[in-house]
């Protein structure tokens, strides 16, 4: 594997006990187990595991939350709220997914049209490549 395809296809971790206080913007998928005080932007997906806390936006294509976001959720695809998830906040997104145990207030705007409503408040891959320099 070349070491462009390395970089491009890995997963950024948060672990848990780490608390970042700051903005994250990233190419690649990220999977929050700590803390994040800040905005989260990424073309991948997001994973939230359960001890992981978001305070703060969320910008992706797709969300799996397990643990807790305290803030909006922008997502281009999918969210999915598993297990014990604590939503406080609005989502936008094309599709919702929910397990019956999840704890989510906020309004959900969902389909191709609320996205459109949204604008274009994604980033391309090649801006973020920019602002990651």
């Amino acid at each position: 594997m070349a070491k462009n395809d390395a970089q491009t296809s890995g997963v950024n971790t948060i672990c848990d006990g780490a608390t970042i206080n700051g903005d994250i913007i990233a190419t690649n998928d990220l999977r929050i187990d700590g803390r994040l005080n800040g905005t989260l932007e990424t073309k991948g997906r997001v994973v939230v595991g359960d001890s992981g806390v978001i305070t703060g936006d969320i910008r992706c294509n797709n969300v799996e939350v397990l643990g807790a976001v305290i803030g909006n959720i922008y997502a281009s695809e999918t969210v999915t709220l598993k297990a014990e998830a604590k939503i406080t906040g609005n989502i936008t997104t094309k599709h919702f997914s929910v397990e019956p145990s999840i704890t989510f207030n906020g309004f959900c705007k969902m389909g191709a049209e609320a996205l459109k409503e949204q604008g274009n408040s994604f980033k391309s891959k090649e801006n973020i490549k920019k602002e990651v320099k």
